[in-house]
Formats: C-alpha cells, sequence, structure tokens
C-alpha cells in the first residue's frame, strides 16, 4: 500500500500515488495555480518519511533529492509567467491559509496549536508546547512567504522559527539523552554537527537551512527583481544564513549566561557554516566556483520598514558581530541595567533565565 499521497502547490503536482508513472513524469505542472493547507502536510510528511529510510550511507543523497524538489517547486511557482487575476488568486489563497494556520485559534472547532506562533516571546517556548509541528510551520512558511510577507516580516518570522525549532528539537533531544547537554561539544562546526547526527535531527535541520535560504532567494525575485538561482548549490551559495550556527549556540546556551558570553569564534565565521552545511547536507560549497559580484544579493538592500525587527543589514548572510546591537539570543533592544552581565540580553530573555 502506497503510504504517500499526492502534492499539489501552486502550479506544481506530484503524483506519488500512480503505478504506471516514474521519475519525472511523475512531475505534474498545472495552467491554474492551488495552495491547500492538506497539500503542505502531505510534503512534510513525505520529507520526513523519505529521508529516514533505507540505507544510512545514502541519506544524504535521500535529503539533497527532497531538497532538489523543493527547489523545483518553488522555481516553478516564483518564476511562472502568470495573468494578473493568477497572481492574485495565488496571494490571497495564500493569505487566507496563513491567517487560518497562524492567527485562528482554532481550526475546525478544535485549539490550533499554530495560533499566534510568530507572536510569542522567547520566554513562552518551552520544548514539545502545545504538539507543535514545526516541520509542518516551517514548510508552509516557506513555500506561502513569497505571496504573503514582505521582506521584514520573512525575516522577523523566520527567525522566530529559528528560535521554536531550536528550544523544541534541540532542547528535547538534550531531554531524552540524544544530544549532549555539555555546550563545549557543540564549540565546533563539526561537533555540533555530530550532535545533531547522532540524534537523527541532521534532515530536519537540513530542511531548515535550505528552504530559508530559498524563502529569501524568493523575497529577493520578487522584490528586487534579482537573477532565480538555477540549482541548489546556488541558492545555498547566494542565500546562505551564515550566522546559523551563532543563532542555534545561542538559543540552546540561554539558560547560562556565562555560556552565552563564552560563545567560540568559530561559530560566527563562513568558513565554519560552509563545513556545517557539507556534513549536514553533503553539499561542499566552499569548493563551488565563486559567484561574479552580480549574481549575488547585495546585503545592505533597503527594504521599506517601520519595524525594527525586521531586514538587518546582514538579512542575507547575517550581522557580523560588529554589527550585532541588539539581544544576543532574539536581537531585541537590550535590557540597559548597568554593572550587569546580562545587559547582552533583552528584557524579555532575561525573564526566561
Amino acid at each position: 500500500m502506497n503510504p504517500f499521497e499526492n502534492i499539489r502547490i501552486g502550479f506544481f503536482r506530484l503524483n506519488l500515488t500512480s503505478d504506471d508513472v516514474y521519475g519525472d513524469d511523475r512531475l505534474e505542472i498545472y495552467n491554474d495555480p492551488l495552495f491547500n493547507e492538506q497539500d503542505f502536510r502531505h510534503l512534510s510528511n513525505f520529507y520526513s518519511n523519505y529521508v529516514n529510510i533505507g540505507d544510512p550511507q545514502y541519506r544524504h543523497a535521500r535529503i539533497q533529492r527532497m531538497l532538489r524538489l523543493m527547489f523545483r517547486v518553488f522555481t516553478i511557482n516564483v518564476t511562472t509567467k502568470t495573468t494578473e487575476i493568477d497572481r492574485i488568486r495565488m496571494n490571497e489563497m495564500a493569505a487566507i491559509l496563513f491567517e487560518q494556520l497562524f492567527n485562528s485559534p482554532t481550526i475546525n472547532g478544535k485549539a490550533n496549536p499554530h495560533y499566534n506562533y510568530f507572536n510569542r516571546s522567547i520566554a513562552s517556548i518551552q520544548p514539545g508546547y502545545d504538539n507543535v509541528n514545526d516541520g509542518f510551520a516551517l514548510i508552509f512558511l516557506a513555500f506561502l512567504s513569497p505571496h504573503v510577507l514582505s521582506m521584514a516580516e520573512f525575516e522577523r518570522y523566520f527567525a522566530q522559527l529559528h528560535q521554536h525549532f531550536t528550544r523544541n528539537s534541540y532542547h528535547q533531544a538534550v531531554s531524552n539523552s540524544l544530544m549532549s547537554g555539555n555546550l563545549s561539544e557543540y564549540h565546533s562546526p563539526q561537533g555540533f554537527a555530530n550532535q545533531l547526527n547522532a540524534a537523527n535531527l541532521d534532515s530536519e535541520t537540513a530542511l531548515l537551512i535550505a528552504l530559508w535560504a530559498m524563502g529569501i532567494a524568493s523575497q529577493y525575485y520578487i522584490q528586487f527583481g534579482r537573477v532565480w538561482p538555477k540549482t541548489l548549490e546556488e541558492v545555498l551559495q547566494r542565500f546562505l544564513q551564515y550566522d546559523f550556527l551563532r543563532k542555534s549556540y545561542l538559543v540552546m546556551a540561554n539558560d547560562d549566561v556565562s555560556k552565552i558570553l563564552s560563545m567560540p569564534a568559530v561559530l560566527k565565521s563562513l568558513e565554519s557554516m560552509y563545513e556545517f552545511v557539507h556534513i549536514i547536507l553533503g553539499i561542499d560549497i566552499a569548493s563551488l566556483p565563486i559567484l561574479v559580484e552580480d549574481d549575488r544579493p547585495d546585503s545592505h538592500e533597503a527594504v521599506d520598514s517601520d519595524d525594527n525587527s525586521g531586514v538587518s543589514e546582514g538579512a542575507v548572510g547575517g550581522a557580523t558581530e560588529e554589527e550585532t546591537q541588539g539581544c544576543l539570543i532574539c536581537s531585541g533592544p537590550l535590557n540597559q541595567s548597568k554593572n550587569d552581565t546580562r545587559s547582552v540580553l533583552c528584557s524579555v530573555c532575561v525573564r526566561a533565565l
């Protein structure tokens, strides 16, 4: 019995139920776009099941195959030339689904675990709260964001999702003794990646890294008319969140200010993030041909917004240590208490400690 369901996202349909089609024949393109919550759940389940079956030595290949499929969905939905009516329909469908999942207290009469997902302070993000499915929320956000969110909103929501993801998945793994509770084990990209591999969290982390990059690429293509990437490798090379390791470490260490302040500098480097991605995804970004300057998004590209929590100067690639003027955990306004080491944190994160 086929455990998978057909998946329809925008103009794209993946036929997983027919036994008489194979390979690329399972990929179908439609003239009319469609978004449905259930299809995102099917994609989330498909990814989880596909990457976790079979011989472990081919795990990287399965993860890459799924991420390339998702990149193909992005490419079709973002770059397909459509009528203005179809584009409006896509945006309206996406907005309705987004509102229903993240801003509605109930869905079909049942409590919605994702309600207020992006409005919770880090203090309220506890491991496993409300049975939230962060992987599903990630896929939902990534594929709908080009049709719903401004760049500033996108950056803020993905940063919040990263915090949810880290505290739920990583902290729960530590609680279950699947990952070490000794933060010295995370002081290098190799050590961090080895811990995630041991806890079987490499596939979730790979999905977060890749979809974050694809989402940024979509925003730059739609809002600024930048060239669309040709491959998954190019997406990662151009739009990788370079401070992913730093932010992950800070959230994991937020119950110990001394550990936050003693975070190793190696976790802040571009080279370390490349090494981390190589171990988790099996893609060696450092060995790729250097992109010409015109292919790189300008990290200082301005986005008009009154929201200080939106795009920072290092939105693509993340702010450097010198640029980071806000809370080390959430980048919010700092706690201004004098002679207090916690002045590197905001008041919300201080209360969470």
